[in-house]
């Protein structure tokens, strides 16, 4: 992978090479949990990250690889729970639905479509705010009781990377389990399990590795 990385317990662990926090998250519990975790780092608190986006987009060969060794801690505006943006004309829908709490992956692997799909922001964007996700999915499968979801992190990023920096799953996963109606989903490539370990139960987590042959491991995926 392009950014520094350090293993603890035969996990590799991110290491950013600086931290960029949004003003409006400067307090928030998980922002200082973060930021704790990383002594050595410098912190940058902005109010805009344009003027970072364009410097990296006008200076680096590499903006996606430069962009991602930039850990951002920000806000998410709006609703986190979204249908799978798979679905199209004539398809039918699996009624997957997805949860980006991270955007960008610390990984690079060479095929992966988020080598261009984040080419206007390329950095490592991680929304601290999961209380308001927590509430928002409450009140839709509260809402939708006869309804069964099935929940993904795993779209703009690697569900699992990075849950050891930021703890998402510790979270995440009591809630699900005291669900009748849902189930969630982490799609990894990592080896990052810890947090999962540690729970009581994982009854209604699915957690899902995409495999490949030892030679594109080799070759295309860091």
């Amino acid at each position: 992978m392009h950014m520094a990385s350090l293993v603890s317990n035969n996990e590799t662990v991110f290491l950013p090479e600086a931290i960029l926090v949004d003003r409006s998250v400067a307090d928030h519990p998980l922002t200082l949990k973060t930021i704790l975790q990383f002594p050595d780092i410098p912190v940058e608190h902005h109010s805009t990250l344009d003027e970072t986006i364009r410097r990296i987009q006008k200076t680096s060969n590499d903006t996606f690889g430069t962009g991602k060794r930039n850990l951002v801690l920000t806000r998410f505006n709006g609703s986190f729970l979204k249908k799978c943006p798979g679905a199209s004309p004539g398809m039918v829908c699996c009624n997957y639905y997805v949860v980006n709490l991270i955007k960008n992956c610390m990984y690079d692997c060479s095929y992966c479509f988020l080598q261009d799909f984040l080419n206007n922001n390329p950095l490592l964007v991680a929304y601290v705010n999961i209380e308001d996700l927590l509430k928002e999915l409450d009140q839709t499968f509260s809402t939708h009781s006869d309804k069964i979801f099935r929940v993904g992190t795993g779209e703009l990023t690697d569900s699992l990377a990075l849950d050891q920096v930021i703890p998402y799953s510790q979270q995440l996963i009591p809630f699900f389990n005291k669900r009748e109606n849902a189930v969630l989903e982490f799609k990894t490539k990592s080896n990052c399990v810890k947090n999962l370990l540690n729970q009581s139960s994982t009854k209604n987590i699915i957690v899902s590795w995409s495999l490949n042959p030892q030679v594109i491991i080799d070759q295309e995926e860091k």
